[in-house]
């Protein structure tokens, strides 16, 4: 729903966060058919820095990922769920300043919503940065399976590859097992769909995790212990991102007064998901976030905290490659 992501950015304002500098509105009241939202200018994404011969350094690596990790806190404190966090879906300024966009796959994390988002779970994240609970259609999930895609990122910045590039769901599922062992027979328990039952029971081999550090040696042995608690198969299990952020890994940036808490946000504001509306009621509630676009001053991304001042303390700035 192309009117989620506009509401959750007025509402959601912060430096790592992609924000609307406003949306242009129609000419015509009536029968407008498309809407110009203007955002702020970046350079490129995460993917196309790892994908180009661009060094990185581990200094580099900390810093986009406490970003993510900031950014994430600020929407996992406001009850939002991103679903698809991916690098692709990080923009990125040659003074490393990171951004995270595209929420179009976004909900608000309330209990009245878990009916609707299980039912949607095969449209949570790109494949390859989903989490087991998504992919094994477990009855509901949480905020845990951003962190899982965190744990894919950090492990593609640090090994310049995807960690998990399944080809579909199954292999999916048999790439992460290969890396973090056959998950316990409670948790293939807890899949509702029979067929991935069985698969798990009897095409998953019982082989032991392999370390991080086996797998990626020229790491700092400090990242590959947070990589093994993001990239936990068992979402209890799993750190959140304020256990993210104060890990040792990160110590360097961590300041706790500059990662602020997200706004709580009224699930009534997205009572339009969850009720049927008419195609002129809709446009109604969409011209009315227009409005308030210009009415309250909806620009977004500077709205908490203070990330740039950490780029002044050694983190070096990068060469751009294309944004395709």
């Amino acid at each position: 729903i192309v009117f989620t992501p506009i509401r959750l950015l007025r509402l959601l304002k912060h430096e790592n966060i992609i924000g609307v500098k406003t949306i242009l509105p129609p000419l015509h009241r009536d029968g407008f058919r498309d809407l110009y939202v203007i955002s702020e200018l970046m350079e490129t994404d995460l993917s196309s820095i790892i994908k180009s011969p661009q060094p990185l350094s581990d200094d580099h690596v900390q810093f986009f990922i406490y970003q993510v990790l900031r950014g994430l806190k600020f929407l996992h404190t406001s009850n939002v769920v991103h679903r698809d966090l991916k690098p692709r879906n990080l923009l990125v300024n040659s003074n490393c300043d990171l951004k995270i966009c595209d929420f179009g796959l976004a909900r608000i994390d309330h209990p009245e919503a878990t009916s609707q988002v299980a039912a949607m779970t095969d449209y949570v994240a790109t494949r390859w940065y989903r989490a087991p609970e998504v992919i094994m259609g477990w009855r509901s999930y949480t905020k845990a399976l951003d962190v899982w895609s965190v744990g894919c990122i950090l492990a593609e910045l640090v090994g310049r590859r995807p960690i998990f590039p399944g080809s579909d769901s199954q292999n999916q599922l048999t790439l992460i097992c290969e890396y973090l062992g056959k998950p316990s027979e409670a948790l293939i328990g807890r899949v509702r769909n029979e067929t991935i039952r069985h698969f798990c029971r009897t095409e998953i081999a019982n082989s032991a995790p392999i370390p991080f550090m086996r797998l990626y040696p020229e790491a700092v042995p400090t990242a590959c212990d947070l990589l093994s608690h993001l990239l936990q198969f068992d979402p209890v299990e799993r750190y959140d991102v304020c256990q993210a952020l104060e890990h040792e890994y990160l110590r360097n940036l961590h300041f706790p007064e500059d990662e602020p808490r997200g706004p709580v946000i009224d699930r009534r504001e997205f009572d339009f998901e969850r009720i049927s509306l008419s195609t002129e009621e809709f446009k109604e509630e969409i011209l009315h976030e227009v409005e308030l676009y210009h009415t309250q001053g909806g620009v977004g991304g500077n709205g908490a905290g203070g990330a740039e001042s950490k780029l002044e303390n050694g983190v070096a700035g990068l060469s751009m490659p294309d944004h395709k």
